[in-house]
């Protein structure tokens, strides 16, 4: 198992009081975010923030866009791939399961760098929470 090293370590941005809440009702009591970063477009392709979190043993993808929000909640023991994709002016990440595919992240090109990491912390993390 790879394990995260101090120069490794997924991308931690200051989650939101507001998402917190919003996403209470997915986290086990005492769970924390082990990555957090924010998007400039939703899962719906709008522009406004949207957060890709991952705790111990869950991927959250959030875009509160002022109505029912939109989540994508998946174990990340489920998560067999990984991979990010450069479209024309965005950019996407892609998880897949044994039985479906999700776009958990969309942004534009001025953050490309910004996910670029992203999909190897992912990776790790996923492998973490897999039962050996």
């Amino acid at each position: 198992m790879e394990a995260l090293s101090e120069t490794d370590s997924p991308p931690q941005e200051g989650v939101p009081e507001s998402v917190r809440r919003s996403l209470d009702h997915l986290m086990r009591s005492g769970e924390e975010f082990r990555l957090s970063v924010s998007s400039d477009i939703g899962l719906d392709g709008r522009y406004g923030t949207a957060w890709l979190l991952a705790t111990d043993s869950s991927l959250i993808a959030f875009s509160p866009n002022g109505e029912t929000p939109d989540i994508v909640h998946l174990p990340l023991a489920d998560i067999r791939s990984v991979e990010i994709r450069e479209l024309s002016g965005s950019g996407v990440i892609k998880v897949r399961t044994e039985s479906r595919g999700a776009t958990v992240a969309v942004f534009s090109k001025a953050l490309i760098g910004k996910f670029s990491s992203v999909p190897k912390q992912l990776e790790i993390l996923v492998k973490e929470a897999r039962p050996e």
